[in-house]
């Protein structure tokens, strides 16, 4: 756990992360059968936590033991897990794999609480000042990694076309975020950094219809809607 050259350390001598990492491995040398670990990599700077999180990957398959993980960070939940209970105020609001939880989000919580940047939701009144929705459909919900520059293609009935303007970009290194204003309120979009854009850039952008998730007005998942 990184720890060797602190050895000859007394525990007070020890930072509240290093301590951390002496719990988890006096856990480790007892080898259970099931681990119980509550947010413990949560102390640790983002280089050692990326490092402790791909050895607990590692150590979780090695050992085959049960692991009882809990974490607010959706990037070790996803990495991680191999079952995921997401719990909004004591109630579970979705059980699933990674996947399933990440690509079909059964309420608004879980669309928003999983992926960066949150999923876009947008109100049925405010999405109406683009295309019309069916009745019971009180929300909509996009990822930004799902929209597009727009270039016509002979499958443009299937797309969603909206322009808006850029208001803020987040560089992080392959990927970058945007916020841009439309219609239908400011969206996030996320890009690869071959597509470079400025602020204020007037900007037309394109979204599959299969990629638009329902919600109704109790914010639970409803059918994807189609053009």
């Amino acid at each position: 756990v990184g720890l060797r050259e602190y050895l000859n350390k007394k525990p007070s001598q020890l930072s509240g992360g290093q301590r951390q990492r002496v719990a988890l491995a006096r856990a480790m040398v007892k080898k259970p059968k099931v681990f119980l670990m509550d947010e413990p990599l949560s102390n640790l700077d983002a280089k050692l936590r990326n490092q402790m999180r791909s050895e607990l990957i590692e150590l979780h398959h090695k050992l085959n033991a049960t692991f009882v993980y809990v974490t607010h960070d959706q990037v070790e939940a996803l990495s991680m897990a191999t079952d995921i209970v997401l719990m909004e105020k004591g109630k579970i609001r979705q059980h699933g794999s990674p996947h399933d939880i990440y690509t079909y989000p059964k309420n608004v919580f879980t669309a928003q609480f999983i992926g960066t940047p949150e999923m876009n939701i947008i109100e049925r009144q405010k999405f109406e000042a683009i295309a019309e929705l069916p009745k019971q459909i009180a929300y909509i919900g996009f990822r930004p990694s799902k929209v597009k520059m727009y270039e016509p293609t002979h499958d443009q009935k299937e797309k969603l076309i909206f322009t808006g303007t850029v208001l803020t970009k987040e560089m992080l290194g392959s990927e970058i975020i945007y916020r841009v204003q439309t219609n239908m309120g400011v969206v996030a979009v996320k890009m690869f950094s071959d597509i470079n854009l400025n602020l204020d850039d007037e900007i037309k952008l394109s979204l599959s219809y299969s990629s638009i998730h329902c919600f109704d007005e109790n914010k639970n998942r409803m059918d994807t809607i189609h053009s």
